[in-house]
């Protein structure tokens, strides 16, 4: 039987190999923090923690620039980034108006759009 079926394996993009062994000091670090209890173990630790911050950030820079360079060439690219950093979906909230009633489907949302405004200029 194999292990781990059903697991998803989510490959973090902003990370390569110099970015890896940076992660793999930090953890190592940690494990020498967590027995030894030393203030100078802990320094050691703060210090391969916050390498690993800056590089990561500096990488996750390099990415976006890139990103925004080939936007105009390529802009499916820009608007999946986008995207994927979005919380919520994208959409309208369901509308009411001053008679109480709410609009919730698209086109529903869509004529009422049309009306307030038409009616407004």
């Amino acid at each position: 039987m194999t292990r781990g079926i059903g697991k998803i394996n989510k490959k973090n993009k902003f990370v390569n190999s110099s970015i890896k062994n940076l992660i793999r000091n930090k953890r190592t670090a940690w494990k020498k923090y967590i027995t030894k209890q030393s203030q100078e173990a802990r320094n050691e630790y703060s210090k391969a923690r916050n390498k690993v911050r800056n590089e990561t950030r500096k990488f996750i820079k390099k990415h976006e620039r890139e990103i925004a360079k080939g936007a105009k060439s390529n802009p499916k690219k820009l608007w999946s980034y986008i995207n994927s950093k979005r919380k919520y979906p994208v959409g309208i909230a369901e509308l009411s108006d001053s008679s109480g009633h709410v609009y919730k489907t698209d086109n529903e949302k869509a004529n009422a759009l049309k009306d307030f405004f038409n009616l407004s200029s």
